[in-house]
Protein backbone atom coordinates (compact mmCIF):
# COMPACT_ATOMS: atom_id res chain seq x y z
CA UNK A 1 0.00 0.00 0.00
CA UNK A 2 1.43 3.36 -1.00
CA UNK A 3 1.90 5.92 1.73
CA UNK A 4 -0.54 8.83 1.57
CA UNK A 5 2.28 11.37 2.00
CA UNK A 6 3.93 10.32 -1.28
CA UNK A 7 0.87 9.31 -3.30
CA UNK A 8 0.37 11.34 -6.49
CA UNK A 9 -2.17 14.15 -6.27
CA UNK A 10 -4.07 14.88 -9.47
CA UNK A 11 -4.18 18.54 -10.48
CA UNK A 12 -7.34 18.87 -12.55
CA UNK A 13 -10.21 21.30 -13.07
CA UNK A 14 -9.75 24.55 -11.12
CA UNK A 15 -6.53 23.10 -9.67
CA UNK A 16 -4.72 22.49 -12.99
CA UNK A 17 -0.99 23.07 -13.32
CA UNK A 18 -0.13 26.35 -15.02
CA UNK A 19 2.80 26.30 -17.46
CA UNK A 20 5.21 29.20 -17.93
CA UNK A 21 3.30 30.24 -21.08
CA UNK A 22 0.08 30.51 -19.05
CA UNK A 23 -1.65 27.43 -20.44
CA UNK A 24 -3.25 25.12 -17.92
CA UNK A 25 -2.98 21.33 -18.11
CA UNK A 26 -3.96 18.31 -16.04
CA UNK A 27 -0.96 16.98 -14.12
CA UNK A 28 0.06 14.76 -11.23
CA UNK A 29 2.09 16.08 -8.30
CA UNK A 30 4.13 13.68 -6.18
CA UNK A 31 6.57 14.43 -3.36
CA UNK A 32 9.62 12.17 -3.15
CA UNK A 33 12.95 12.23 -1.33
CA UNK A 34 15.83 13.37 -3.54
CA UNK A 35 18.34 11.59 -1.33
CA UNK A 36 17.68 9.46 1.74
CA UNK A 37 18.60 10.97 5.11
CA UNK A 38 21.26 9.20 7.20
CA UNK A 39 18.92 9.33 10.19
CA UNK A 40 15.18 9.00 9.61
CA UNK A 41 12.80 10.04 12.39
CA UNK A 42 9.16 9.08 12.00
CA UNK A 43 6.57 10.68 14.26
CA UNK A 44 3.35 8.72 14.73
CA UNK A 45 0.40 10.99 15.36
CA UNK A 46 -1.43 9.65 18.39
CA UNK A 47 -3.60 12.73 18.99
CA UNK A 48 -7.20 13.07 17.91
CA UNK A 49 -9.34 16.10 18.71
CA UNK A 50 -13.03 15.95 19.57
CA UNK A 51 -15.48 18.57 18.29
CA UNK A 52 -15.36 20.37 21.65
CA UNK A 53 -11.54 20.68 21.51
CA UNK A 54 -10.55 17.86 23.85
CA UNK A 55 -7.63 15.72 22.78
CA UNK A 56 -7.79 11.98 22.98
CA UNK A 57 -5.05 9.45 22.40
CA UNK A 58 -5.16 7.09 19.46
CA UNK A 59 -4.40 3.76 21.14
CA UNK A 60 -4.08 1.60 17.99
CA UNK A 61 -0.97 -0.53 17.70
CA UNK A 62 1.29 0.39 14.80
CA UNK A 63 3.50 -2.32 13.35
CA UNK A 64 7.00 -1.22 12.39
CA UNK A 65 10.04 -3.06 11.04
CA UNK A 66 13.09 -3.55 13.24
CA UNK A 67 15.43 -3.91 10.27
CA UNK A 68 15.34 -4.14 6.51
CA UNK A 69 13.15 -1.04 6.19
CA UNK A 70 13.53 0.37 2.67
CA UNK A 71 12.57 3.86 1.52
CA UNK A 72 13.67 3.21 -2.09
CA UNK A 73 10.18 3.52 -3.57
CA UNK A 74 9.87 6.96 -1.95
CA UNK A 75 13.03 8.39 -3.55
CA UNK A 76 13.10 10.22 -6.87
CA UNK A 77 15.72 7.86 -8.33
CA UNK A 78 14.44 4.65 -6.73
CA UNK A 79 17.64 4.47 -4.71
CA UNK A 80 18.48 1.37 -2.75
CA UNK A 81 17.99 2.22 0.91
CA UNK A 82 18.08 -0.03 3.93
CA UNK A 83 17.26 1.35 7.36
CA UNK A 84 17.73 -0.31 10.72
CA UNK A 85 15.76 0.65 13.81
CA UNK A 86 17.90 2.39 16.43
CA UNK A 87 15.35 3.69 18.92
CA UNK A 88 11.65 3.74 19.77
CA UNK A 89 10.07 6.41 21.94
CA UNK A 90 6.80 5.17 23.42
CA UNK A 91 4.01 6.97 25.24
CA UNK A 92 2.19 5.41 28.18
CA UNK A 93 -1.08 6.99 29.27
CA UNK A 94 -4.73 7.56 28.43
CA UNK A 95 -4.23 10.84 26.57
CA UNK A 96 -1.45 13.04 25.28
CA UNK A 97 -1.97 15.67 27.99
CA UNK A 98 -0.58 13.34 30.61
CA UNK A 99 1.36 10.14 30.75
CA UNK A 100 4.92 8.99 30.56
CA UNK A 101 7.51 8.52 27.82
CA UNK A 102 10.03 5.67 27.66
CA UNK A 103 12.65 4.74 25.08
CA UNK A 104 14.11 1.51 23.79
CA UNK A 105 17.53 1.69 22.17
CA UNK A 106 19.28 -0.89 20.02
CA UNK A 107 22.70 -1.47 21.57
CA UNK A 108 25.70 -1.67 19.21
CA UNK A 109 26.79 -5.28 19.03
CA UNK A 110 23.33 -6.65 19.79
CA UNK A 111 20.52 -6.39 22.28
CA UNK A 112 18.10 -3.69 23.29
CA UNK A 113 18.04 -1.50 26.39
CA UNK A 114 14.81 -0.03 27.79
CA UNK A 115 15.09 3.42 29.40
CA UNK A 116 12.46 4.37 31.98
CA UNK A 117 13.57 7.46 33.88
CA UNK A 118 16.74 6.49 35.78
CA UNK A 119 16.20 2.76 35.27
CA UNK A 120 17.85 0.95 32.34
CA UNK A 121 16.99 -2.71 31.77
CA UNK A 122 17.51 -5.22 28.97
CA UNK A 123 14.55 -5.64 26.61
CA UNK A 124 13.56 -8.13 23.95
CA UNK A 125 12.68 -7.43 20.33
CA UNK A 126 9.16 -8.63 21.13
CA UNK A 127 8.82 -5.97 23.85
CA UNK A 128 10.08 -3.31 21.44
CA UNK A 129 7.65 -4.44 18.72
CA UNK A 130 4.74 -4.33 21.20
CA UNK A 131 5.49 -0.74 22.27
CA UNK A 132 2.96 1.99 21.62
CA UNK A 133 5.42 3.81 19.36
CA UNK A 134 5.34 7.60 19.23
CA UNK A 135 8.70 8.25 17.53
CA UNK A 136 10.76 5.77 15.51
CA UNK A 137 14.42 6.50 14.78
CA UNK A 138 16.11 4.61 11.96
CA UNK A 139 19.68 4.75 10.65
CA UNK A 140 20.63 4.27 7.01
CA UNK A 141 22.88 1.21 6.80
CA UNK A 142 23.10 0.75 3.02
Amino acid sequence: REATATAPVLLVGDNQYEREDGTRVDAALRTLLHSPPRVLMLHINRTSWTQNGVNTKIQAHVEFPLDGFSMGSYTSAGLSTNYQLRSVVAHHGRNMSCGHFTASVVVPGGGVDAFNDARVTPATEEEVSAAQAYILIYELVS
